[in-house]
C-alpha cells in the first residue's frame, strides 16, 4: 500500500518530465529483464481484456436489436466498444502497473502515458455516447416529424463534437504537463488572428447560426435559395448541400444564407391546385353549367380540399375556347398525398365531362406555370 501511495504522489508530478526525453529513458533503462517480462504480459492481458469488453458490448447492442430496440448506427457503437475496451484497459494497468516492482520514476512515467490513452478514450467514448443521443433524437425527429428538431440536431451534433474534441486535446495535453491555462490565454490573441485570417470560415458558422436560430429550412425540406432549388440533405456547421431535381448535389456556404433569399416550399400549409379546362364553343350552356356545378360538388366533398376557397368558373373566352378556371388547396404538406388527390381531380374532370356531354377544346388542360414541381 505504502508503494501504491508513492507511486501516486510521484505520479502526480511526473507528467512534466515527460518531456525531458533522454533523462526519461535512462530511467527505462532501470528496469530488468523481468521487468520487461512482467509489463509484456500485462500489455497482451490488456489487449485481451480490451477484446473481451468489445465483444460483450457488441453482444448486448445484438441482444437490444432482437428485443425490438431500434439498431444503432454502425459507426456509434463502434466507437462505444472501442473506446469502452481502451479505458478498460487502461484500468487493468491502473490496478496492476504499481503492484509490478518496477522502478519507481519508471512506473510514474508509465501511469502518466496511461493518463494520455485514458483521457483519449474519455473524449472518443463522450463523442460516441453524444452521436447515439443525437441518432435517437433524429430518429425520433423523423417519426413525429418535428420540423425544429431535425434541423437543430445535426446543426447541434457537429458543434458539440467540435467542443467535445477541443476539450479532449486539452485535457491531453495537460497530461504531458503543460500549462493549459496558458494555451487557453493564447487563444484570445490567436482566436483573433484566425478569424482575420479565415473570414469566409467565420461568415459560414454565423451562416449556420443564422440557420440554427431563424429556421428558414429543415432537412427534407423543397427550398429555393437564388437559383438553386432542390432538397435539403444535409446541414453542416460550413455548409448545407441540396438535391437538385436533376439529381445533381449543390454545396452552398453558409455564409450566403445570411443575404440570400430563401424560399421554403416545404413550409406550406396549404398546396393550391390550378387548372384551366378548355372547353369548345359549341357545348350547349347547360352542359357546361352542369360540368361546372358537378365539378364544384365534387371539391365540396373531396377529402383534405380547404372549405370556402374552392372556385370552379367559367372565366374566359378566347378565339378558339371557353376557359373553366378550376382552383383549390389541399391541406397536405405531403408531395405523394398531393399527387394522389391531383390525380383524382382530373380524373374526375374526364369523368364529368362524358356525363354533361360537354366537348374539350383542341388543349384540354393546361396546367398554371409552376404547379408541376416535384420533390
Amino acid at each position: 500500500m505504502s508503494r501504491r501511495l508513492a507511486v501516486l504522489v510521484v505520479g502526480a508530478v511526473a507528467p512534466g518530465a515527460m518531456a525531458q526525453g533522454p533523462a526519461m529513458l535512462e530511467e527505462f533503462r532501470e528496469i530488468d529483464a523481468n521487468g520487461w517480462l512482467r509489463l509484456a504480459v500485462l500489455l497482451l492481458g490488456s489487449m485481451a481484456l480490451a477484446w473481451v469488453v468489445r465483444y460483450l458490448i457488441r453482444g448486448a447492442f445484438r441482444l437490444l436489436v432482437r428485443l425490438g430496440h431500434a439498431e444503432a448506427d454502425k459507426a456509434t457503437t463502434r466507437g462505444l466498444r472501442r473506446s469502452l475496451g481502451l479505458l478498460a484497459a487502461c484500468g487493468l494497468w491502473w490496478i496492476v502497473l504499481p503492484e509490478l516492482d518496477l522502478p519507481l520514476m519508471a512506473t510514474a512515467h508509465l501511469l502518466s502515458a496511461v493518463n494520455v490513452v485514458a483521457w483519449v478514450g474519455s473524449t472518443w467514448f463522450a463523442i460516441a455516447i453524444w452521436d447515439g443521443l443525437c441518432d435517437r433524437l433524429a430518429e425520433r425527429a423523423s417519426q413525429h416529424d418535428k420540423r425544429a428538431e431535425k434541423l437543430l440536431i445535426p446543426v447541434t451534433r457537429k458543434f458539440v463534437r467540435a467542443i467535445l474534441l477541443i476539450a479532449g486535446v486539452l485535457l491531453v495535453v495537460n497530461a504531458f504537463g503543460r500549462d493549459v491555462t496558458g494555451a487557453l490565454a493564447g487563444l484570445g490573441i490567436g482566436g483573433l488572428v484566425l478569424a482575420l485570417a479565415a473570414k469566409d470560415s467565420v461568415e459560414n458558422v454565423f451562416g449556420s447560426l443564422t440557420i440554427l436560430f431563424d429556421m428558414p429550412f429543415a432537412l427534407g425540406d423543397w427550398v429555393k435559395v437564388n437559383d438553386i432549388e432542390g432538397v435539403v440533405e444535409v446541414i453542416n456547421l460550413r455548409s448545407t448541400r441540396i438535391r437538385t431535381f436533376e439529381d445533381s448535389l449543390v454545396t452552398l456556404p453558409n455564409s450566403n444564407l445570411i443575404k440570400a433569399s430563401v424560399e421554403n416550399f416545404g413550409a406550406r400549409r396549404v398546396r393550391r391546385q390550378r387548372l384551366s379546362v378548355r372547353l369548345a364553343f359549341e357545348n350547349d350552356p347547360d352542359r357546361i353549367q352542369a360540368f361546372v356545378n358537378g365539378l364544384q360538388t365534387f371539391l365540396g366533398g373531396l377529402e383534405l380540399v380547404q372549405d370556402g376557397r374552392s372556385t370552379v368558373q367559367l372565366t374566359e373566352a378566347s378565339e378558339t375556347s371557353l376557359g373553366v378556371l378550376v382552383q383549390c388547396f389541399f391541406e397536405t404538406n405531403d408531395l405523394d398525398e398531393e399527387m394522389r388527390l391531383r390525380g383524382m381531380l382530373m380524373m374526375r374532370i374526364v369523368e364529368l365531362a362524358k356525363e354533361t356531354g360537354v366537348v374539350f377544346a383542341t388543349t384540354h388542360l393546361v396546367a398554371s406555370k409552376g404547379t408541376d414541381r416535384s420533390a
